[in-house]
């Protein structure tokens, strides 16, 4: 991809599953993500693909792709593992681009690598508590939002499933300075809370 530095890093941990496996190396158990997270035996698998958003295409381009067992002698946790995958990146890319983690990526250890590595982020919050501005307290989950009154308008293009149409999305978002409260003091940059609502299916 791009050298250009708000290029998208989306980092993901996913699975691959081995139902009809009765003996084979590393054998644990995932849920499997198509399945209604059922708990399956299989391994799990973490990728990353870069996506430079100033193209036309948005062709995604594979940066890692790699598989763990938590059977593994040499399996310490999955914090670490998304640690190793953060570090390893953020190296390659020499800091640039913009790490983005949908699920698992608010959990506190992460969030510390993330400023320790000085990286720039972008994660799903779900059940954090932050502080804002005036030094409130709330939690992100609870927070009662007027969607209609998101003062930022967009109409963005997504690709279906099956890459062989696009359709409209209309968002409306806003965003506000916040710190984390259970890392206050702890960033070594501003943090800022986006919401965003979509008002199409």
């Amino acid at each position: 991809s791009s050298d250009l530095p708000d290029s998208i890093i989306a980092i993901d941990v996913g699975d691959i599953v081995k139902p009809a496996a009765k003996v084979m190396e590393g054998l644990a158990s995932v849920a499997d993500g198509s399945d209604d997270h059922r708990i399956k035996p299989g391994y799990w698998l973490i990728s990353a693909v870069g996506v430079n958003p100033w193209t036309h295409e948005k062709t995604p381009q594979p940066l890692m792709l790699d598989m763990w067992s938590t059977a593994s002698e040499s399996f310490a946790s999955e914090n670490t593992v998304l640690k190793e995958v953060i570090s390893e990146i953020h190296g390659i890319a020499g800091g640039r681009g913009i790490h983005a983690i949908d699920r698992g990526g608010d959990r506190g250890i992460i969030l510390q690598h993330f400023f320790e590595l000085n990286q720039d982020f972008i994660i799903r919050l779900k059940g954090r508590y932050l502080t804002d501005s005036d030094g409130v307290k709330f939690l992100v989950n609870q927070r009662d939002i007027a969607r209609e009154t998101l003062p930022f308008h967009s109409v963005i293009q997504r690709q279906s499933s099956d890459k062989r149409r696009r359709s409209k999305m209309d968002v409306r978002y806003d965003f506000e300075p916040v710190d984390v409260t259970s890392l206050a003091g702890k960033s070594p940059r501003q943090l800022y809370l986006i919401t965003a609502w979509s008002a199409t299916a």
